[in-house]
């Protein structure tokens, strides 16, 4: 209430607020639209570089003018003077035909959350709640409002906090105006990572969203990512990912990717339609004003061979995205004198679409690499190391569990797969490469250490359950060393000697004797030829000489 204090979010030792006035306004609806048309015209009067053009836009909005008496002010003869004028205006423009701009931009709705950076994830949390709720709320007003989100973390902490707010996001889901994008479970640095890693970020990603929502994600989204890896074209086109879009390369000052819509071939010659989005003021977060949109056509490289350009918009980062204002712009500039056409829809509309009307395109053949922000690929060295453990460990897990299960223990699939959700959120492009504060860090490596014993646990107790089908019989005691590699290994050996035996012998399979040493308690020998994704049974035989 008015003069109160109110605790706000979060409930953790929050601060607190004084809202100190509220007041309740009724806006004129005839007044706002007419602000809207004349305001945006004139933008663009100031905006254009044509004289002729900007002299016609400035005509227009004069002789749209002259039939409104500012003496009745908030009367309904003002009101209706006011509707007459703005289609005087509208009548006006259309009429101006030369000086067209022969592009388009195609603008997307967009709000880009990191999922962890200069706040923890709990923050994020609340940040998704209020961005997505400004959306519903706005895609209530305005029907043509179309706006895109990836991540499936941010689907899942709205669906557990706000789901009174993710029922209204899946029916426009189910509209077509809500749109997935992405296909991947977060937006991952794609430097550090496994290969493998890389494809679980699109099969977990694209799995999602089939199954929450029923729709195949096929567009690539890594606007803000520290550069590409060359591989991730044929990653992506494997995995049902036919289009791509980014924007951070076109931060690079000394070699810049010369190109905005172009085919991206990969290591093995797969071609990845790609749109590299190039606006040097705001990026993946544009305003829609009519110097933008200049602005952003003159940054385009490709305008003969593709005279469309995408263009997300809308405040990131709990900013909660498009506003009331930019949408009413968006409106008012899809056929204005002096700029490029203005255009809004979904984005696999757009993509499917340019890439079957452009040609000629150039091809990218290489990885994209970014020259800013590289330190942080040398930056907290521990959570990189816990990265590349539990992507190891998984796979040896996932290896055994599934030996395991062909003889006869239930897999544990659902452990394995809610621990690689979590290995995949930790990839997110400003984690994994450590670029964000201190907490994120403190978080991730709880993750990580829970994600560790986990793995651990479930590769052990695989293993145990398969030594029981493998035939140990023989003298002394039996050793298997198991390679869970694609090749046939050679390699040392170490184990726990046996208690107070000073003198052993090791066999191998074939009951050859081989080179070992005893020291500290400790046993070493040299295994040889060790089978892929096989083990081999050794033995060691106590009351024998070692081999020095």
């Amino acid at each position: 209430k008015a003069g109160g204090y109110l605790q706000c979010l979060p409930r953790d030792g929050g601060r607190s607020f004084l809202l100190s006035r509220a007041r309740l306004i009724a806006v004129d609806t005839a007044v706002e639209a007419a602000y809207y048309d004349f305001r945006v015209a004139h933008e663009a009067a100031a905006s254009v570089r044509d004289p002729l053009v900007q002299e016609a836009i400035l005509l227009a909005i004069r002789e749209a003018l002259t039939g409104v008496d500012f003496r009745e002010k908030g009367t309904t003869a003002f009101r209706d003077s006011l509707r007459a004028a703005c289609d005087v205006l509208k009548q006006r423009l259309d009429a101006i035909e030369f000086g067209r701009c022969p592009g388009t931009i195609f603008f997307a709705g967009h709000s880009h959350i990191d999922v962890a950076w200069l706040w923890p994830l709990r923050e994020t949390m609340r940040k998704v709640g209020r961005t997505y709720a400004t959306v519903a709320a706005l895609m209530d007003e305005f029907p043509q409002y179309h706006f895109v989100c990836s991540q499936v973390p941010l689907f899942l902490y709205l669906k557990e906090h706000f789901p009174a707010v993710y029922d209204r996001i899946r029916a426009r889901i189910k509209e077509g105006r809500f749109e997935p994008i992405g296909g991947t479970w977060v937006e991952h640095d794609t430097n550090l990572l496994s290969g493998e890693s890389l494809v679980r970020q699109c099969l977990y990603g694209k799995q999602f969203f089939r199954q929450e929502f029923g729709v195949d994600v096929r567009v690539g989204w890594l606007p803000d990512v520290f550069g590409y890896t060359w591989s991730l074209p044929q990653i992506y086109k494997l995995s049902g990912l036919d289009y791509f879009m980014t924007s951070k390369v076109a931060w690079n000052e000394t070699n810049r990717i010369p190109h905005n819509t172009f085919w991206w071939e990969g290591i093995d010659g797969t071609r990845l339609f790609t749109q590299l989005v190039h606006n040097t003021r705001s990026m993946y977060n544009a305003q829609v004003r009519p110097d933008e949109m200049l602005h952003q056509w003159a940054d385009y490289a490709d305008k003969l061979q593709c005279p469309e350009v995408l263009c997300p918009y809308g405040h990131g980062d709990g900013g909660g995205g498009p506003t009331r204002e930019m949408l009413e712009y968006l409106i008012r500039l899809e056929r204005m004198p002096g700029l490029p056409a203005a255009r809004t829809g979904r984005v696999h509309d757009f993509f499917d679409r340019i890439a079957q009307t452009c040609r000629d395109l150039p091809v990218w053949n290489g990885e994209m690499y970014f020259e800013r922000h590289r330190g942080t690929y040398t930056t907290q060295a521990a959570n990189k190391r816990n990265n590349r453990r539990c992507e190891l460990l998984y796979r040896d897990a996932e290896m055994f569990s599934v030996v395991a299960a062909l003889l006869g223990k239930e897999y544990p699939a659902q452990e394995i797969r809610s621990n690689w959700h979590a290995i995949l959120l930790n990839q997110f492009h400003d984690i994994l490469p450590g670029s964000s504060i201190r907490p994120v860090y403190e978080d991730s490596a709880q993750d990580y250490q829970r994600i560790l014993t986990a793995g651990t646990r479930l590769r052990d107790e695989a293993i145990q359950y398969v030594e029981q089908f493998i035939n140990t019989e023989g003298d002394g005691t039996p050793v298997i060393v198991y390679n869970t590699l694609s090749w046939a290994r050679d390699g040392i050996v170490t184990i726990p000697a046996p208690e107070g035996a000073a003198r052993v012998t090791v066999y191998d399979p074939m009951g050859a004797a081989l080179p070992a040493h005893v020291e500290n308690g400790q046993l070493s020998f040299l295994a040889e030829g060790v089978p892929s994704c096989g083990y081999a049974v050794y033995r060691v035989v106590r009351g024998r000489t070692a081999t020095p």
